[in-house]
């Protein structure tokens, strides 16, 4: 079981997120759990020749995407994730692969590959299923939990909640075909997105369910940052609340409750995972986790200087910016910010830092500060 303050961020597993949780230091790594939601890659090129004159059908681009992530991703994740996070305990989930009518094996046959070589390594990957996944993948989930002896994670949704007891007999069938005591079963209630105000009213719910205080580990994750910034200003400071973290500190802790939940966040990504935004070019801004909120710095497409000035506005802003020592992300500012003169004298130096950067460096702040905060709450 988690210690009493601890924190299971929920990662797309990307490359900007791959090296977040590398770029973490070890003590910041032991009080948390990271949930990685596996996606399938990007297509190598989306031209059929040299010189990009005859594009790709979707059916071509679809069987490339596919045959990519089964001869190569699925062969390097195991290795991804020793390099990034080491042997602690990692949930990792699958409930984003797909292939056509085939999307159920796949899933199944990728919890196998892929859980069954991370042991061989040495990893701790506990599966994860939805509570409304095929009976295949959820038992081949316990079957790996059986033989490794590290159990698995049920994950359920919002709209669960509704219905306690449509819920707890989901619940209790789970438990009852999956062989395992209930104690070697983690549940985590994700909400994903949420508004102002359903935090409170969907932990409540929660505690309906079924046996509680027997379940392993409970969760209970949400997110809040908005699936684009058109509603943050250019040229100017805007911050949104972190109503899940909000809610958790105002609400997880109440006498009321038959169990606190462990926080559980999509750090700064919107929890609805959009494969087609991946393709539209992203505007030059930082986002940056404070107490409660996040600062949003909003900069332009294809104006990659404005990286380098809205890093420059960051670290000299004392009273919100964290310091270069606090996070491996917080560093890579802090030195782009010295940059910034020089680039604005001669923009031929470059080293402006990618959209990849910058992604990293606001998760790789947000679980640093995160983590820091669960950890040391009063």
């Amino acid at each position: 079981m988690f210690p009493a303050k601890h924190y299971v961020p929920i990662l797309k597993w990307k490359r900007a997120e791959y090296r977040a949780l590398k770029g973490l230091d070890e003590s910041t790594k032991s009080v948390m759990t990271p949930l990685i939601e596996l996606v399938m890659p990007k297509a190598s090129n989306p031209y059929k020749d040299k010189e990009r004159t005859q594009r790709k059908t979707s059916d071509e681009i679809f069987v490339e995407v596919v045959s990519k992530f089964k001869t190569q991703r699925a062969k390097e994740i195991p290795e991804d994730i020793k390099e990034s996070w080491g042997s602690q305990p990692v949930f990792v989930d699958f409930s984003l692969l797909y292939e056509a009518e085939h999307t159920t094996a796949l899933k199944a046959e990728s919890m196998q590959v892929i859980v069954t070589e991370g042991i061989s390594q040495g990893l701790r990957i506990i599966p994860v299923v939805n509570l409304h996944d095929d009976d295949s993948i959820k038992k081949t989930a316990a079957d790996l939990a059986k033989k490794h002896q590290l159990g698995f994670c049920v994950r359920v949704s919002k709209s669960d909640l509704k219905d306690a007891e449509q819920l707890n007999e989901k619940l209790q069938n789970l438990v009852d075909s999956s062989g395992l005591p209930i104690n070697q079963i983690d549940i985590l209630v994700d909400l994903k997105s949420i508004a102002d105000g359903e935090y409170e009213y969907f932990l409540k719910l929660s505690q309906e369910i079924m046996a509680i205080a027997e379940w392993r580990n409970f969760i209970l994750a949400a997110g809040s940052f908005p699936e684009d910034l058109t509603g943050c200003k250019l040229d100017e400071q805007t911050f949104l609340s972190r109503l899940e973290w909000r809610g958790w500190v105002r609400h997880a802790y109440a006498k009321d409750l038959k169990r606190v939940p462990t926080y559980g966040d999509y750090t700064m990504r919107n929890p609805i995972f959009k494969e087609s935004t991946q393709f539209y070019p992203p505007t030059s801004s930082i986002c940056y986790a404070v107490e409660d909120d996040w600062m949003v710095m909003k900069g332009k497409r294809q104006r990659f200087d404005l990286y380098l000035a809205n890093a420059k506005l960051l670290v000299d802003s004392s009273n919100r910016f964290f310091g270069a020592d606090h996070c491996a992300g917080d560093l890579f500012a802090s030195e782009k910010a010295k940059h910034f003169e020089a680039y604005m004298l001669n923009p031929e130096l470059k080293g402006t830092g990618s959209s990849e950067d910058w992604i990293y460096v606001g998760i790789n702040h947000h679980l640093a500060l995160t983590a820091h905060q669960v950890a040391n709450l009063a």
